[in-house]
This record gives structure tokens, sequence and C-alpha cells, in this order.
């Protein structure tokens, strides 16, 4: 092998693709590593038995055997040995997965895609970028996308019937064919009423049917079901085109100006044994079935009246409340303080008496910590063993005087049952006693040493 490099003949220096010329200098006979595509394609020559290496893919790792150049048609399988073949698409490849150039109209890095609906070029090439497989050109009619892979849909044809549309955006060149609009005439009309040759149409540009709709249908492009209104006499579901309000009434069970709305499943008529309900309103109009009130039924009786059972209109339990609570709807609880926790249903009033220690209507007072024992009348709150010494009243909630003696007196009239202290006298023992107050006074220690 030589070492530096040969030249062309007339001293041209050898192209860069080669590590060197031949001896006679006119071609490549060792190529530059990693430039294996584009030149250094000829069989390496061969000089007084010398095997010249090239590096392409034609000649990838030629042998000497009996003096003879021995090479693999188009790769060498390196651990191996093994000569291989390149992919079936490939012109050129490094191994059986990586191809350097693949044939026309064939793209991937094994070269297994085929280009699209790619236009050939001037020579009749189909070409595609070989990692993306882009069409090099515009697309075959009826195609669009960059590979060239996406049918032109809907589109008219032209009055040579051929159908284009833009590469990029599909946008269809000459308008859509009935029933579609644009801009890629890939929305279908909606359910347009048709013309008089029975035609599908509507704009072209917004998709607004120009007729009106078909039974049953509403809005611009007819796209919206009406609801669920009563058909005609002719049996036609109609309703307006712009608001989807029914031109009849609603059928059984449905409510609203466009009958969507469901009459509520509480609403019970007993005759038809349906759920019936007002079509403007929702209210029902038969009354509600067992433990739902109010207009529409959609709210549930209080669950302590008995049987849970109450008036449509207000809720108010139709019969007596459960033990422990009352009110109209029985959602008051009766107080802690009621004997049985039993009171009335109107009034709150405890039937059976208080708790010892309480009284009031509802047993809502204590009674008077002055009262002998814990007990007291239930409506005045009255002491039923008396007061404790040094009260009187009927609630025990006076002080008996200092003066009467040892602090008591009677519970309904005060007067100091067992006398006076010294110094005053009466029944009250509110009235001083001059005499034993002199008394006190002149036999007093401090006066008889005067």
């Amino acid at each position: 092998m030589i070492d530096k490099p040969f030249y062309f003949k007339k001293g041209r220096e050898c192209p860069k693709q080669c590590r060197q010329s031949t001896s006679i200098g006119d071609s490549c006979c060792e190529c530059e590593s990693g430039l294996l595509r584009q030149h250094c394609r000829l069989p390496c020559l061969v000089s007084n038995d010398t095997c010249y290496i090239c590096l392409n893919s034609y000649r990838e790792s030629l042998t000497y055997f009996k003096s003879k150049c021995f090479g693999c048609h188009e790769y060498e399988h390196f651990p191996t040995g093994e000569c291989r073949s390149c992919p079936k698409g490939c012109v050129s490849c490094f191994d059986e997965t990586f191809c350097f150039e693949c044939k026309k109209g064939r793209y991937g890095r094994s070269c297994n895609k085929r280009c699209a609906h790619c236009e050939p070029d001037s020579e009749g090439v189909l070409k595609c970028d070989i990692d993306s497989g882009t069409c090099a050109n515009r697309c075959e009619d009826g195609y669009s996308g960059h590979r060239c892979d996406t049918i032109c849909r809907h589109c008219k044809p032209d009055n040579h019937g051929v159908v284009r549309c833009g590469k990029y955006d599909g946008t269809c060149a000459n308008e859509c064919v009935d029933g579609y609009f644009y801009p890629m005439c890939d929305t279908a009309c909606g359910y347009c009423l048709p013309n008089n040759v029975s035609v599908v149409k509507c704009d072209l540009y917004t998709g607004f049917c120009a007729k009106g709709c078909v039974d049953s249908c509403f809005g611009r492009r007819c796209k919206k079901k009406c609801g669920h209104c009563l058909p005609d006499d002719n049996g036609t579901v109609a309703c307006d085109i712009n608001t989807g309000n029914c031109l009849n009434p609603c059928i059984a069970g449905y409510f609203g100006p466009s009958c969507f709305d469901k009459c509520n499943s509480n609403c019970f008529d007993s005759n038809t044994n349906t759920n019936r309900c007002d079509r403007l309103s929702g209210n029902c109009i038969y009354g509600c079935v067992s433990r739902w009130y109010g207009g529409m039924c959609n709210k549930t009786c209080s669950n302590t009246c008995q049987n849970r059972s109450c008036r449509q209109n207000s809720g108010n339990c139709e019969g007596r409340c459960l033990s422990g609570w009352y009110g109209d709807t029985c959602n008051i609880t009766c107080s802690n303080m009621c004997s049985e926790r039993s009171c009335s249903q109107n009034s709150g009033y405890c039937k059976n008496g208080c708790v010892s220690g309480w009284y009031g209507d509802t047993c809502n007072v204590s009674c008077s910590s002055n009262c002998n024992g814990t007990s007291c009348d239930q409506n005045l709150g009255q002491c039923d063993g008396g007061c404790i010494p040094g009260f009187f009243c009927h609630t025990c909630k006076f002080n008996c005087v200092d003066t009467c003696k040892n602090g008591v007196c009677d519970k309904e009239t005060s007067e100091c049952i067992q006398g006076c202290v010294t110094g005053y006298k009466g029944a009250f023992c509110n009235t001083m006693d001059l005499i034993d107050t002199y008394f006190i006074n002149f036999t007093s220690p401090s006066t008889s040493r005067e």
C-alpha cells in the first residue's frame, strides 16, 4: 500500500474522498472514512498482486486470497466476516438496519417505506426525503399533506374531472361537493331540507342551511335535535329553528319551552300512573308520591313525621310527630326536661310535667335553689316543700329580714314566726323596742363604771 497520496493525470490532486489513487493515478482505490456515498464506486484495481482496500459499501472489505482480490458485493458482516445483502430498498448501506441511499420512491432508515402520492420530477423520478418521507415536489391530484398521503375528501372536481386540494392545509381548490362545506370540505351539512331537486346543500363557508331543517331538528346548521315535543296531527315534531322551543306542548313527563327537562319522578298522576307536571313550571299537577312535597315534589317530608307523610305545599306533617318532637314539620325537639320527653305537637308544652328541679310550659326554668327540696310547681315554680330557713315567697326568692330570730319567717307572709332579735318587736320585727334598747345601754359595763 502506498503511504502518501498519488495524483491524477495532469497534476490534479486525488479527490478528497480518496485516501489513495491507483498507481496509474486515474481512479480511487481507498476512500476516506464517512465519505462512502458519493464516489469511490469502482472496483479496487489490482497491481502486482496487491489489493488496495476500498471502504465503500460496494467493496466493503476486500480480502487477499491467492494473489486475487475478492470482496462482498454489498457489505460484510463484521462479527462473522460473511457477505450480506443490503435491505431491498437500499442503493448502499452500512448494515441490514441502516441505508446510506434509497432506491427511487423509497425512504426510511432501512428504505422500507414507499414515497406516497408525490408528483414525479421532470425525469419521471419519484422523490421524497429519506428520513421524513416529505415529497420533494407537489402531490398528485387528489392528495395532500407533507407526504401526500391524505386524500382530498369531498372536493368538487374541476371541468376536467380533476380533484385538487392544498398540499399543506388540504383546502379544496374547487369548492365542495353537495352536502359538505369549507374549509377542507370534511364537515357534512346538518339535517338541512333538500332543494327542489332533492339535493342537500348548505352555505359553503358557514354551513348554515338555506331551506330550513328537516322535522325534529333546529339550529342554523340543523344539527340540534328538538326536545320531547308533542307531534302535530300529521305526526310531525317541530320546534323553532333558532331557539328550539316546541311549537306544540310537551309529551307527558317533560316540561320547559323546549321540552328537554323531565318531570320529577316524584310527581304522580293516579289516573295514568305517570309522572306529570306543568309544561312551563315543572310543578307537579296531581301531587307527589309518598314522603315528598313542594311544587316540583323535590323536597322530602321530615323523617320525624309519623309515617313520613306531609302536605304537598307546606311540608307540614299530616299526622302526629314522633315522640320527642314538635312543630308543624316536627323539626323541633321537646325539652330534655319534659317528663318522658313528651310535649304538645303545636306548642312544645310538656304534657306530662317536668323532671325534678324544673318548671315552665317547656320546663326550661330551673326551680329556686332556696326551695326545701328540688321540686316545684310546673306552672308557677312554687316550691313544693317550702323554703329553706331565711327565705320566703312561693318561689323562695326573697330573704327573711335580719331582725327575725334565727332568720326564720313565714314563707307566705314573711312574719317572723320565732320572734325578733333583742331590740326589735312586731310581727315583722321591723320596729325598735326602746325599753329593751335603754335597758341594754343602762346595764352595759361602761355605764356602771361611771
